[in-house]
């Protein structure tokens, strides 16, 4: 699988994340910042990215082997 075609499946897997924080967390603190929309929801995108998109990506790896 291409590194192009790996990185839309982050982002849906990411979008869908981010809704179910909202979904069941509707009082954390990463829900109220996606809720503020603007740069703070630019941030929780980055942050997630940033934290989950490296063990994401290994994990697909190694099951495509």
């Amino acid at each position: 699988m291409k590194q192009k075609e790996l990185d839309k499946i982050f982002k849906v897997f990411l979008a869908e994340y981010l809704e179910n924080v909202q979904r069941e967390l509707p009082t954390s603190y990463r829900a109220q910042q996606l809720k503020a929309g603007g740069m703070e929801a630019a941030l929780v995108y980055e942050f997630e990215t940033r934290f989950l998109k490296e063990p994401f990506m290994r994990a697909i790896k190694g099951v495509m082997k």
